[in-house]
């Protein structure tokens, strides 16, 4: 679990990345894009096949299902990628919030993907809708922990 973990942690910091490009929807496109390979890392971790087919429907699932799910329940996101074509205040909201967005998303996915490689699931079994909640749990948890104070450590 620790190898797939640490997929998840690379790929959320590519997309804040993903969170910073300044064309609406785009950003969102490509942050789905890092989840996709993302769960393609995680599923060779778990010597899970990857077939090529389910690909496009996993993106179409997350680009166009859970993204979505996540901004109605968590977050504005989506309002935040369209936020871009406000002129000077829009790129300037966006850039601070979706970024974060895009981490928390991307950390959220890839630990539900990674828990269920690890029970011994597939991409064949995997029902976006059925986790959707789960997903949510985890990207609350996510943006939680980003909110908080990074710890101090006490030099003696």
């Amino acid at each position: 679990m620790a190898e797939a973990m640490s997929i998840v942690r690379r790929s959320s910091a590519w997309s804040a990345g993903a969170g910073l490009i300044p064309i609406p929807l785009v950003d969102v496109g490509a942050i789905a894009a890092v989840q996709v390979k993302m769960i393609r890392d995680i599923a060779k971790v778990y010597g899970v096949e990857f077939p090529e087919v389910r690909v496009k429907a996993l993106s179409s699932s997350l680009a166009g299902g859970v993204l979505p799910y996540l901004l109605s329940v968590g977050s504005s996101g989506y309002l935040f990628s369209l936020a871009k074509v406000i002129p000077i205040v829009g790129p300037v909201v966006a850039i601070a919030a979706m970024p974060g967005f895009a981490s928390a998303a991307t950390y959220a996915v890839g630990k539900v993907f990674a828990q269920h490689f690890a029970g011994g699931g597939s991409l064949l079994d995997f029902d976006t809708e059925a986790k959707k909640e789960e997903i949510a749990k985890e990207f609350a948890e996510a943006r939680n922990e980003a909110k908080k104070p990074p710890s101090k450590s006490v030099v003696a």
